[in-house]
């Protein structure tokens, strides 16, 4: 229930920002903490904070938690990254940005398994640490209430390593990547 109620609300305010019903903010603001609502329905949890280094330019400090089961198998992951943002056509943090960004991670994944044979149970894990540079465009509208919106697309190139059964394993490759997120500015 929770999350259809959570999707409404997204959708409601995605269009009062499409149809131009509601008015944007021409008073500077120097900082905004947003959230991604989608991640309260996926299980990936995202916050950003950015702060106005500029007429132009920000930096954003970003954290993330990943918690996903199925069945026996689980998999966590807790990271954080800081990009900077340069607003094309100034008023940061409002309009149109372009920047670079670095990211590390560290994940785990956990598999129990049942010796059908004598009940015992053994859990497997792998973890892996991984680093990120990418660079990401994207559009955040300030409304004069405060409220935020941004969305957001970027490519990231990732590289790190991990262990099973004593064997080194290099992970990593480009991947997109594409946001969603709402908050507050002041």
């Amino acid at each position: 229930m929770f999350r259809k109620q959570m999707f409404q609300v997204l959708v409601v305010l995605i269009g009062m920002v499409l149809v131009g019903g509601v008015a944007f903010s021409a008073a500077p603001v120097s900082k905004a903490i947003t959230l991604n609502p989608l991640g309260f329905v996926l299980g990936a949890y995202n916050a950003n904070y950015e702060v106005v280094t500029g007429n132009q330019s920000s930096i954003v400090g970003s954290g993330i938690f990943m918690h996903y089961g199925l069945g026996d198998a689980s998999f966590t992951s807790i990271g954080g990254g800081a990009s900077y943002r340069y607003y094309t056509k100034g008023g940061a943090p409002n309009g149109f940005y372009v920047g670079p960004s670095v990211s590390i991670a560290s994940a785990t994944v956990e598999v129990k398994t049942i010796d059908w044979w004598t009940g015992d149970t053994q859990t497997d894990s792998a973890n892996v640490m991984v680093f990120g540079v990418g660079a990401t465009a994207g559009h955040q509208w300030i409304l004069d209430s405060g409220l935020v919106f941004n969305l957001q697309a970027g490519l990231t190139a990732s590289f790190g390593n991990t262990s099973i059964d004593e064997d080194d394993i290099n992970v990593g490759g480009v991947a997109p990547s594409f946001g969603f997120a709402l908050g507050y500015a002041w």
